[in-house]
């Protein structure tokens, strides 16, 4: 017998059996806690309103969704419809910190091109297909070389009692191609190039030119929205500053200028008597090289000056429908300006007319923005097109990547039974 044995007292040991019995208990309670998933429930119950596709080019996709409340949501996707495993958190989020909103944004990265990906929403918790519960898909293009050489579409937005509108979701959309998305900047600012404009039959190139129809609709996350034609010309900047709720109409072939509410005072009149059309009184213009424009007699003189910290004056001549315009090459500096036109009447009258606008302070760094801002989205539908989901089923955890609980559950029950080893031993 060894002496120690009998001078040092025995610890005592937990039965083999009860030990195993308790590792098997706390695993179980570990799995319930780490691997709890969302009830079922029907898709009616997410509220989900629209979906679009967005983002869309050879190695990206992004997908856009709206919802009647605020939530925070993600998406799992994958190549085949029968994985859809990999969780995407909202484009603005991070696994930290996630963010209650309407409009939701998950941009999909290093795709391959020519490929179909399958996908489902997570809002409230509700996995959501399609109208038989099937994932939802989206197919890129071939890898293509942009040809587009035009200028960035921008403008500003804001409330109405006139504070920037933030995170409001523009959408640019061409006729017969993928329109293009951004986000409104803590400013109000917002900017899209115009490359990569993809026919929606063909996923190719498609041409694009500066007299081109386009639609801008804005919806903002407390539900407004606004919507604007125009051509893509008069979008360069466009001519105003955006108030969200109403919708506007922009035209550089007709002279319309006007929220439809709000008619331009007198446009009807163009050609028969002396008028600035353009900018209107009060307007905050986004660019620093404004547009003037206004209307006399044809074929009449037309003396415009612009009073700034240095005044430029410019004589120019009305044409054969009374409508004359002057493209400013300088570049005003933001604040108050005033533009002042001096023509004559049909009764010989000398007629001087002026008109205070304000060149935004952010207008500089809107257009410094051109070339790194906004990416360019994609929409096949309208965003403001409901669409029918089929039934949700269970949701899986929201994270960014794989989802690591079974693997902190494993290592856990691992260590778990180590410690009962030693007790047990």
């Amino acid at each position: 017998m060894i002496y120690s044995q009998i001078f040092l007292k025995q610890q005592p040991k937990i039965p083999a059996v009860l030990t195993l019995i308790i590792i098997l208990v706390t695993i179980i309670f570990l799995a319930r806690i780490f691997g709890t998933k969302p009830q079922q429930s029907s898709a009616n119950s997410a509220r989900v309103k629209s979906l679009s596709i967005v983002n869309l080019s050879y190695n990206q996709a992004g997908i856009f969704w709206q919802t009647e409340e605020k939530s925070v949501d993600w998406l799992v996707f994958g190549d085949s419809e029968g994985n859809v495993s990999n969780i995407v958190l909202d484009d603005r989020d991070i696994p930290d910190r996630k963010t209650a909103v309407l409009n939701h944004l998950v941009i999909l990265k290093d795709l391959k091109e020519n490929r179909t990906y399958y996908f489902k929403l997570v809002s409230n918790n509700k996995l959501i297909g399609d109208p038989q519960n099937q994932p939802f898909s989206f197919k890129t293009s071939s890898s293509l070389t942009s040809t587009t050489n035009l200028s960035p579409a921008y403008g500003k937005i804001l409330n109405k009692n006139g504070t920037p509108l933030e995170g409001a979701a523009v959408f640019l959309t061409f006729d017969g191609a993928y329109p293009l998305l951004t986000f409104t900047k803590s400013v109000g600012d917002w900017l899209i190039p115009i490359n990569n404009i993809l026919d929606r039959t063909t996923l190719k190139i498609k041409s694009i030119s500066k007299a081109e129809k386009i639609k801008i609709e804005i919806v903002s996350e407390d539900g407004e929205k606004s919507t604007i034609m125009s051509d893509l010309i008069s979008a360069s900047p466009l001519p105003q500053t955006i108030i969200i709720g109403k919708n506007y109409s922009f035209s550089s072939q007709n002279n319309v200028l006007s929220a439809t509410s709000e008619v331009a005072s007198g446009f009807a009149a163009s050609g028969k008597k002396v008028e600035i059309l353009f900018p209107m009184e009060g307007a905050v213009i986004p660019g620093v090289n404004p547009l003037i424009k206004g209307s006399a007699l044809p074929g009449n003189d037309v003396v415009v000056t612009v009073h700034s910290d240095v005044s430029y004056s410019f004589r120019v001549k009305a044409d054969n429908d009374g409508v004359w315009r002057v493209g400013l090459s300088v570049r005003l500096d933001p604040g108050e300006h005033t533009v002042t036109v001096v023509s004559k009447d049909a009764t010989g009258q000398t007629v001087t007319l002026s008109r205070k606008f304000t060149i935004a302070k952010s207008g500089e760094q809107v257009m410094g923005l051109a070339t790194g801002e906004a990416t360019p989205t994609i929409i096949p539908t309208s965003i403001l097109t409901p669409f029918a989901t089929g039934s949700a089923t269970t949701a899986p955890a929201p994270s960014s990547g794989s989802n690591p609980l079974p693997i902190f559950v494993v290592g856990g029950s691992f260590i778990i039974v180590g410690l009962g080893l030693l007790l047990a031993f």
